[in-house]
């Protein structure tokens, strides 16, 4: 059996990152960190779509056998700055916006599962719905799509249209894009309101937000799932490589649960500054988690 096809849409990022007195700097975004834990896993190759300044996004991923560059250059690139306040806290800053992805990128090729991952608004809608006829799985992370800007600092829009949303069969945010997302108050409020009218009707939601728990949202039943402690050394990107290893799982196994399992193991090592990740290891710290039914 062949390799996994997964398609990865989005733009790669260059950010400026502070953590109290250390500040560096890093190529990012969604689609970076949703590839990364993944380098030279031969189970699955990666086809990567995006549009940006290809010398540097070539820099740190060229050369890697499970690795598909399919980059439209560009002299332009995002740019952010992330300052952290604390574990799960922090403020973000647009300083340069992305390029706008083409539809015409992706050719008619069908993937095992397509992750879309934007930064801030370069994936237009006529490339999801094109996304969508090529893949049974397609997999959203909404922080692109409901971002807005105000003297270069990030918020979250409220009321978003959910037209987006109505393309994937996963989707993922943290706790304030997706209560944005809905224009709900709180997630249980989203729960009790959105989930009960069976809007999220045979999709698959995921809600990370750093050390609290994880939603895992499904037509039938809500579950929490508590990550472990473990001593953070890096988060960004945590959101990211936590949805990409979900769908990687799930399209292997078709079971949510170790899906999950798996994405929160496999996050917890990427976070704590591991460079070689033993994802068996990652599905056992995952199976050590608690759960608890939503009530």
């Amino acid at each position: 059996m062949g390799s996994k096809r997964i398609a990865v849409i989005g733009g790669f990022t260059l950010d400026e990152i502070i953590w109290g007195d250390n500040i560096y700097h890093s190529i990012g975004g969604g689609v970076y960190h949703s590839i990364k834990p993944f380098i030279n896993t031969p189970k699955y190759t990666f086809y990567v779509y995006s549009k940006g300044n290809r010398a540097l996004i070539e820099k740190d991923l060229k050369n890697i056998d499970n690795i598909v560059l399919r980059i439209l250059d560009d002299t332009g690139i995002a740019r952010f700055r992330l300052i952290y306040k604390s574990i799960g806290q922090r403020v973000l800053y647009l300083i340069t916006p992305p390029p706008l992805i083409p539809d015409s990128i992706i050719p008619s090729e069908n993937y095992d599962a397509i992750i879309i991952n934007p930064v801030y608004h370069e994936v237009p809608l006529t490339l999801l719905k094109k996304a969508r006829i090529l893949t049974p799985v397609l997999s959203l992370d909404i922080q692109g799509f409901v971002r807005r800007v105000l003297n270069e600092e990030i918020s979250i829009s409220t009321g978003y249209t959910e037209e987006t949303m109505l393309y994937a069969d996963i989707i993922h945010g943290n706790y304030n894009e997706v209560i944005g997302l809905y224009n709900c108050s709180s997630l249980e409020e989203l729960i009790k309101n959105v989930v009960m009218k069976n809007i999220f009707k045979n999709k698959i939601v995921l809600i990370s937000n750093g050390p609290d728990p994880i939603y895992l949202i499904t037509s039938d039943n809500v579950l929490l799932f508590k990550p472990p402690k473990i001593k953070v050394r890096n988060e960004t990107g945590a959101g990211d490589t936590f949805l990409s290893a979900f769908t990687l799982k799930y399209i292997e196994t078709n079971d949510v649960e170790e899906a999950i399992r798996y994405a929160i193991g496999l996050t917890a090592y990427k976070i704590s500054g591991l460079k070689e990740i033993d994802h068996d290891k990652a599905l056992k710290l995952g199976n050590k988690v608690e759960v608890k039914q939503f009530i």
